[in-house]
């Protein structure tokens, strides 16, 4: 049986796996043979295995076989060994010389102790000031040496452990490699005649996967904002991929292709039990995903990168629309080592015109959050993803892009912008009730809320704040302050009592927002929720 040598030739990468193609040509005789892919990965799926080729033969079977085996030592195992026995030798003296030095100490303080010790038959000692000095500057001298002594070999001893470890560490990967199983794929062959047959493999392996990832380069100036996409690529295959056709796909396999199935929805008389003291409440539902225009996922900051060098713009990658999803050709060919570090590759940069406004929730944050809402007019959906934002050319922070679709447009965090001052004040809290003899409990709160643009420019902003919600008929919470009837260009109000106001401020001039509201419940109620 030959072995077929061959080369990977591209790679189409998903979200948690790719599909690798190999190509190989190898010269048949006339009729039926045999030949074979060696050492092919570990994680191979097995069912995913498809043979293609050219010449004069026809593919009569296709075998997948696993062959377990064991390599010989190399020369790296070897050294590897010799530098343990080494590191162990070392390891041993060090601790010997740490007793040795204890040993020393506990040594000095035993004569110490008999020297200033008085014994049962002598009641007094005669004591040479001159000799107790000389005595007394020895021991503090020779502590203090042992003491450095056996801090400097400690400290050895640590540095020993963790180049042990490392070795360890590598001796354990050699050895988990040299014990394996062998994946090999046979293929039978027909010849009509004697040639060359050229064969192209094609498999799924899992591990490798793309994350995307973007850099922002916002100018203020003309307000434009160049959008840069790029693909952060990891595999640990056990192949190298080198000089190779690179595909991204936007596919997701691992969710599977069928929709979820209906089960029977029943519906039963509740029967309520006492909670046990201590129990936990329940969660409270999340409500912030539906502030308009609102993404808190956004406010995090997750570091991505420490650098963000300047680089020549490379080629934007060719698209490919199916029918579920989207294939990115990345140009040229590429090299993606299975080292299980970053690899990246540029899907598209393109510049888009961009409109500016911030965000704040004052009661949160005393910062002024800078957004920038933009339409995606190329054909490459944008997937969710972290991006780096560059404001006039300086990095200011992360954040994070959500799901985009062609011609869809988005709002995307430029980060806080100290130039819009924010306080959200607490005036007070009182009780105000109609009588003596009253029977429910009434509170107001008094908040205030003051903008200020200390940028030279006119500046747009929502600010946002809330006011309780309830599901009983025996708590009313009413809105005082401000005056609300209906949703307006300047105030809106959504079903979780959430309020957004719409300001356009002048340059070095304030916006102040009075923000109250009353509370009331029967007085015999307590109130859950309530500051």
């Amino acid at each position: 049986m030959k072995t077929l040598e061959s080369v990977i030739t591209s790679v189409t990468v998903f979200r948690d796996r790719a599909q690798i193609t190999r190509e190989g040509t190898v010269n048949i005789i006339k009729g039926e043979e045999s030949v074979q892919y060696k050492r092919l990965p570990e994680a191979i799926e097995q069912n995913s295995i498809q043979v293609k080729g050219s010449g004069s033969a026809v593919l009569k079977d296709i075998t997948f076989k696993k062959e377990h085996f064991t390599m010989a030592p190399n020369e790296m195992q070897k050294e590897l060994y010799s530098r343990k026995e080494e590191l162990d030798e070392k390891l041993l003296s060090v601790s010997d010389s740490i007793n040795q030095a204890n040993k020393e100490k506990e040594f000095i303080d035993n004569i110490s102790k008999k020297l200033t010790g008085i014994s049962d038959s002598d009641s007094t000692v005669e004591l040479d000031p001159e000799k107790w000095i000389k005595m007394v500057d020895f021991y503090r001298r020779k502590n203090e040496e042992l003491d450095k002594e056996i801090r400097s070999t400690m400290k050895e001893e640590t540095a020993v452990k963790n180049d042990l470890e490392k070795v360890m560490n590598e001796i354990y990967d050699i050895d988990y490699i040299q014990n394996k199983t062998l994946n090999n794929v046979e293929i039978l062959l027909k010849a009509k005649e004697d040639g060359a047959v050229t064969l192209q493999l094609t498999y799924i392996v899992y591990g490798p996967k793309w994350t995307p990832f973007y850099d922002l380069r916002v100018d203020t100036g003309t307000k434009k904002m160049e959008l840069s996409y790029h693909a952060m690529i990891l595999q640990n295959t056990g192949e190298d991929w080198n000089d190779i056709n690179l595909n991204l796909s936007t596919a997701q396999p691992q969710r599977g292709g069928e929709q979820p199935a209906l089960i029977p929805w029943h519906l039963e008389v509740f029967r309520p039990s006492r909670m046990k003291v201590g129990a936990a409440a329940p969660e409270p539902i999340a409500m912030a995903a539906n502030m308009y225009q609102m993404h808190d996922d956004d406010l995090k900051e997750e570091a991505a990168f420490d650098d963000y060098p300047e680089s020549i713009e490379p080629e934007e990658a060719n698209i490919q629309t199916n029918t579920t999803s989207v294939i990115f050709e990345i140009p040229g060919k590429n090299s993606i080592l299975s080292d299980n570090n970053e690899h990246s590759a540029t899907i598209m940069i393109r510049e888009f015109n961009a409109k500016f406004r911030y965000s704040s929730v004052p009661k949160l944050s005393e910062f002024a959050y800078l957004k920038t809402k933009v339409k995606n007019e190329t054909e490459f959906p944008f997937l969710p993803g972290k991006t780096n934002v560059f404001m006039d050319n300086n990095f200011v922070t992360h954040a994070s892009i959500k799901n985009v679709s062609p011609d869809e447009e988005f709002w995307t965090y430029l980060g806080v912008d100290e130039g819009i001052k924010i306080e959200h004040k607490f005036l007070k809290k009182y009780q105000k009730n109609n009588g003596f003899f009253h029977k429910r409990n009434k509170y107001i709160y008094e908040y205030l809320i003051e903008i200020t643009n200390n940028k030279k420019t006119e500046e747009e902003i929502v600010v946002w704040d809330q006011i309780p919600i309830t599901n009983s008929d025996n708590i009313i919470v009413n809105l005082i302050e401000p005056k609300y009837e209906k949703d307006t260009d300047k105030l809106r109000r959504n079903e979780f009592n959430f309020f957004e106001w719409f300001y356009t401020i002048e340059s070095m001039k304030k916006v102040v927002i009075p923000f109250s509201f009353s509370v009331e419940y029967s007085k015999e109620l307590e109130i859950v929720g309530l500051d």
